[in-house]
């Protein structure tokens, strides 16, 4: 017995009054249940800061990932033709065989695409015969040319005519092969001046040498804006 202890005898056995004794589990099954109880706290507390880390990485690799995926933005030569944004009334007018002009009316649209990159328009006309002429326009601007790129699809003729083009002056000139709506192969070339907030006008020369004589004004277009 050590000093200072004190014993007592329960039911033929000593029992000490140590009161760190008395933490002592009585029995194994009450061991077992108080080790257990330790590692699950143990095993928890280390979880709980895992967890709390992880979520806290992974906000910040989400935060990484979007600043890598960040949209880019369009070369600023796109706000060349933000002028014709929108929808448009348009009187025409053809150059005939004798020097004269027929005239007639055409809606067109203009909207941007890909993100800003592209500006796509719509044309649509009536025809004579109670249809209508439709085509699309697809226009972007290449920085390694530093050039306007356009390509032109009508149901005339369903072949796709592509332009170089370039801005000048308040001006927007295009020129490249394609076909009349008569079928004949030439030059095109295109020019779309003094655009204003509510109108532009549009014009188009014609050659069949290559582009060394031009006739000019074969097609006119004066556009309203209507929205």
């Amino acid at each position: 017995m050590v000093p200072g202890e004190r014993a007592d005898v329960r039911d033929g056995r000593r029992v000490f009054a140590d009161p760190a004794a008395n933490f002592l589990p009585s029995s194994p099954y009450t061991l077992f249940m108080r080790w257990t109880q330790i590692a699950v706290v143990c095993a928890f507390v280390p979880l709980t800061i895992f967890s709390a880390t992880r979520m806290a990485s992974s906000a910040s690799v989400e935060e990484e990932l979007q600043q890598v995926v960040a949209k880019p933005s369009p070369p600023p030569e796109t706000e060349q033709l933000a002028p014709l944004l929108g929808n448009w009334r348009c009187t025409t007018r053809a150059l005939q065989q004798d020097g004269g002009y027929v005239e007639g009316t055409a809606s067109w649209k203009f909207y941007t695409i890909l993100d800003g990159f592209a500006i796509m328009d719509e044309w649509r006309a009536p025809k004579p015969d109670g249809t209508e002429s439709v085509g699309v326009n697809i226009r972007h601007y290449d920085t390694e040319t530093e050039q306007w790129v356009a390509k032109w699809l009508s149901t005339a003729n369903m072949k796709w005519a592509t332009f170089q083009a370039t801005y000048q002056e308040g001006e927007f000139r295009m020129t490249g092969k394609s076909i009349s709506p008569s079928g004949n192969a030439g030059h095109s070339r295109v020019t779309f001046f003094d655009m204003k907030k509510n109108s532009f006008k549009w014009k188009l020369d014609w050659s069949t040498d290559g582009g060394k004589t031009w006739i000019p004004d074969v097609f006119l277009i004066e556009g309203e804006r209507i929205e």
